[in-house]
């Protein structure tokens, strides 16, 4: 067996689900010749008298699971693929591992051929590469050594952040432990919208679009301000990797939205990741901020981290919440607070990805924290040629109309955020399905009341706006 490592790029996203029944069988069988790999290696240990032939991987076959898309899409090679699957194993059904636990009769002790050491009270078992080595290649020492430009963080298993490489150093490499991103880890075993309740400590959370960007109504200028926003997300790899322009670009790019409630900033954020195929996350500042000293240091330094290896677009909506300006120093809570943002101004300022703050209150936040953007855009209540422009796009193809409706008038009589008319939408729709057929028609008593009902949550009777 001759080991090949493949650089490669990571597979598209498959969902999990497909057939059921195969992928069942087609995860024991994996399973199953991981733990046949162990007792062979036990019997070639113990010098079993009848031993059996080396155990050959099972077949695989795309469509059945997301994980042997991912092995198939990654043409991972024997030695990655046995890596994989045991730490797979390890994270889901370890009584596949249990013949580690066999006892070299000798010293009374497991095989230290293994690699395996043992944690904690419950004897938690944490594998290395030395146990991949070892299960692909026996006791051959001298092939083993061949192997180890798998134990280099220059592997694509650790640059695509599948694996992920300990910070403690060993004294021996080949006992590095092997550890596996929980992130890849879930997104084998939950379907995509299940996947935020496996880590519920995890403070954000990916949001997505359903509308396209002819959904979205925003003005010119805000138009224009997404334009260098959009050219980075374009080309801002390829300039950097460019060792002409690279020496004079800081790392990513940060951007500003602004703007009253409903204007469209959290659907652009979704948008622009949709159009570039990146994940969008929302960072929940609510869940970030705890009241251990350090704890949000490490939820930051999490998300982060997480975000540059996974190639994540970070969107802090609210941002005032935390980025308000700082306070003078008067307790213990203050200074806290205040170490808060600045080790957020440093990440940020470090970060080599796209962060998208949002906020209503701009003059509230931190001068220092205003300096870090490259640009402020912003989202403003649309003005009545957009409003009249949107509720074209929201009423068409959905009931008839009456001939008292001028939406051209609504537009200018009633000031609305986009999220208003939305909301308005949806309202009038749920009225307008509770009626018969033949009385399911939109007409101007009908939209007003709706209209009215909404301006109500802020205390607004009736507004009539004339420009």
């Amino acid at each position: 067996m001759v080991a090949t490592t493949i650089n490669k790029k990571n597979s598209a996203n498959t969902e999990v689900g497909m057939d059921s029944e195969k992928t069942n069988t087609l995860l024991l069988s994996e399973f199953y010749w991981i733990e046949a790999l162990i007792k062979f290696r036990i019997n070639e240990l113990c010098q079993a008298q009848e031993q059996e032939a080396y155990p050959e991987p099972p077949e695989i076959q795309k469509g059945v699971h997301v994980y042997f898309d991912y092995l198939i899409d990654a043409k991972v090679d024997l030695v990655e693929r046995i890596a994989l699957s045991l730490v797979l194993i390890a994270n889901t059904f370890p009584k596949f591992l249990d013949y580690f636990y066999t006892n070299n009769q000798v010293i009374s002790q497991p095989f230290r051929e293994f690699g395996i050491r043992f944690e904690g009270d419950s004897k938690k078992m944490i594998t290395s590469w030395q146990t991949v080595f070892f299960l692909y290649l026996g006791t051959s020492l001298g092939r083993q050594l061949s192997l180890v430009q798998y134990i280099h963080l220059d592997h694509w298993l650790y640059k695509e952040n599948l694996l992920i490489f300990p910070k403690e150093k060993k004294g021996n490499p080949f006992l590095t432990a092997l550890q596996l991103n929980t992130d890849k880890l879930y997104a084998w075993l939950y379907p995509k919208n299940f996947r935020n309740l496996a880590d519920q400590s995890f403070a954000a959370h990916e949001i997505s679009a359903t509308l396209n960007w002819s959904d979205l109504f925003i003005s010119k200028e805000t138009e224009k301000g997404l334009v260098q926003l959009r050219l980075w997300l374009k080309h801002g790899a390829a300039l950097r990797k460019d060792p002409k322009f690279s020496k004079f670009i800081t790392p990513g790019v940060r951007v500003l939205f602004y703007g009253p409630s409903g204007t469209g900033k959290t659907l652009t954020a979704s948008l622009l990741g949709k159009e570039f195929e990146l994940p969008v996350y929302r960072v929940d500042l609510s869940q970030m901020v705890s009241k251990w000293v350090g704890e949000t240091e490490k939820n930051l330094a999490r998300i982060f981290d997480m975000a540059e290896q996974r190639q994540w677009i970070l969107f802090f909506d609210e941002a005032d919440a935390l980025f308000s300006k700082r306070a003078t120093v008067t307790s213990a809570n203050d200074r806290r607070s205040n170490q808060e943002i600045s080790y957020l101004l440093q990440r940020i300022e470090n970060f080599d990805g796209v962060i998208i703050m949002a906020t209503n209150l701009k003059d509230a936040i931190d001068d220092a924290f205003i300096r870090r953007f490259q640009s402020m855009i912003h989202f403003p209540i649309p003005n009545k040629t957009i409003r009249a422009g949107l509720w074209r796009h929201l009423l068409e193809d959905t009931f008839p109309k009456s001939n008292d409706v001028d939406l051209e008038q609504i537009a200018e009589d009633y000031e609305l955020t986009g999220g208003s008319m939305k909301n308005i939408f949806r309202a009038l729709l749920l009225e307008l399905y509770d009626k018969e057929p033949s009385k399911q028609v939109i007409t101007k008593s009908a939209l007003v009341g709706v209209i009215q009902n909404e301006l109500s949550k802020s205390g607004i009777v009736s507004v009539r706006k004339r420009f």
